[in-house]
């Protein structure tokens, strides 16, 4: 209980740090002036790419399932999403694999590795658009810039192309550490590193058509998400070039999924927000201003598609 709490406490303090260090370069007054002025069309746009976003990401966790539907998927996914953003070191993600084997049946430590597998899937395309937009904007001059994206792409790709190897790698490494460390005596670590074990070993070869759905739907996702993050500029006023909104969406995106001790991405995605957009030539002031805007709109959005989801979730199963 003392370490949750101390966990807890850390998250927000780090959290209130980043937001602090972001909140500095923001005069409240011209922020103000910029939210009362906010384009209504473009605010409704955002929320109608955000739902579509959410659909298209059920419909690819639902290519990797063997029971749940595409309809209990999303819903476990707007779930998911809300509590991603609103608990430390992002255990939310856990919550998917949970509500999917409470509601239908699916096997935790199948869901847990699919889970694994999109998130690296959905990494590496940041970090592919990421590099050729810097590329585009930067010209030759983002040659130096783009080698420690280079080097992150080989590192996914093999990752990728060897995952299951990879992962039954990590999870031995991880039950050897845990032996060592005498975790393996808890009864949690111990089936948790069990079935995920059997999950990796018994899996078979993705079939094509799964193949072809996750690259398509990660494609769209992608896609999506920077037309989110366009309409969202929008909202404030700004028109940014297509290259612009990647770097800073990608920073964001990248900043908001490392594993820091963070209050969900509160402080993380607003600062690699603003390194990002400022890199490509956007005003500190700006950027900091949408970095915090962003993030409370599309947390107010995930908050509104999360209250749907778990009254169908809780039809489905007692939670």
């Amino acid at each position: 209980m003392k370490k949750r709490l101390l966990q807890a406490t850390l998250a927000i303090v780090v959290s209130g740090a980043l937001m602090a260090l972001v909140l500095s370069f923001v005069d409240a007054e011209v922020a103000w002036a910029r939210v009362r002025a906010a384009d209504p069309g473009w605010l409704a746009a955002a929320l109608g790419v955000s739902f579509v976003v959410l659909w298209v990401r059920g419909a690819r966790f639902a290519a990797l399932t063997t029971k749940a539907t595409v309809r209990q998927v999303t819903a476990a996914v707007a779930a998911q999403n809300f509590l991603l953003r609103i608990m430390p070191l992002r255990v939310g993600e856990l919550s998917l694999p949970y509500l999917l084997h409470r509601t239908a049946g699916e096997p935790a430590g199948h869901s847990v590795v699919s889970l694994v597998l999109v998130r690296l899937i959905d990494l590496w395309l940041l970090l592919v658009s990421g590099a050729v937009a810097i590329g585009i904007w930067f010209g030759g001059g983002g040659l130096e810039r783009n080698l420690a994206l280079g080097a992150g792409v080989l590192v996914l790709t093999g990752l990728l192309v060897g995952f299951r190897r990879w992962m039954a790698l990590g999870l031995r490494v991880a039950a050897w550490a845990a032996r060592r460390t005498g975790l393996d005596r808890v009864a949690l670590v111990q089936k948790g590193l069990a079935k995920m074990l059997d999950a990796v070993s018994e899996s078979a070869r993705l079939r094509r058509g799964q193949v072809v759905a996750l690259g398509g739907w990660s494609l769209a996702i992608g896609a999506l998400q920077y037309l989110l993050f366009y309409a969202l500029l929008r909202v404030f006023g700004l028109d940014l070039h297509a290259t612009q909104v990647v770097v800073g969406a990608s920073a964001a995106q990248i900043a908001g999924a490392l594993p820091v001790a963070t209050v969900g991405s509160v402080g993380t995605h607003e600062t690699g927000w603003v390194v990002g957009l400022t890199w490509v030539g956007v005003s500190t002031a700006d950027a900091a201003l949408t970095g915090v805007g962003t993030q409370v709109i599309t947390l107010a959005f995930a908050a509104a598609f999360a209250a749907p989801a778990w009254w169908l979730l809780r039809r489905r199963a007692h939670l």
